[in-house]
């Protein structure tokens, strides 16, 4: 299966962001029966929509509890077509923020990458560039 960048936001009326069961989306609804915007709803639509799926088994928790939460592979390097996750402060204390998700479009040779994103009390979709160390801890 070739893999398909998002260089648009999705359509409104994409069932993938939408919330079930009018759509296929599992995540918390934000507007009406939208998912987004919010980082969670986003990654969570934006993978199935990529992967031509209709249900997967990403956690629908916010970003802080998100990787702690996903049973399935985790890793450090960044790959294109993953959720890349942020946490902020310490995992499971709703007081100091919710961290952030996004989801990886396309993987430069010298390691910096593109996302496509969503953002809780923020931007409905958009890009962005993150160099190669936006994840380094050290």
């Amino acid at each position: 299966m070739k893999f398909e960048r998002r260089t648009e936001p999705p359509s409104k009326d994409n069932k993938y962001y939408l919330h079930t069961p009018k759509g296929y989306n599992e995540c918390i609804r934000i507007e009406g029966d939208s998912c987004i915007p919010n980082c969670t709803g986003y990654a969570y639509g934006r993978y199935m929509e990529a992967q031509k799926i209709k249900k997967c088994n990403l956690p629908t928790s916010n970003a802080e509890n998100w990787y702690h939460d996903y049973q399935g592979k985790k890793g450090t390097v960044v790959k294109l077509g993953s959720v890349v996750c942020w946490k902020q402060g310490i995992i499971h204390h709703k007081k100091d923020g919710a961290g952030h998700e996004a989801y990886v479009e396309y993987v430069y040779i010298d390691g910096s990458f593109d996302t496509s994103e969503s953002a809780y009390n923020g931007k409905r979709w958009y890009t962005k560039h993150y160099n190669k160390n936006a994840f380094k801890t050290s």
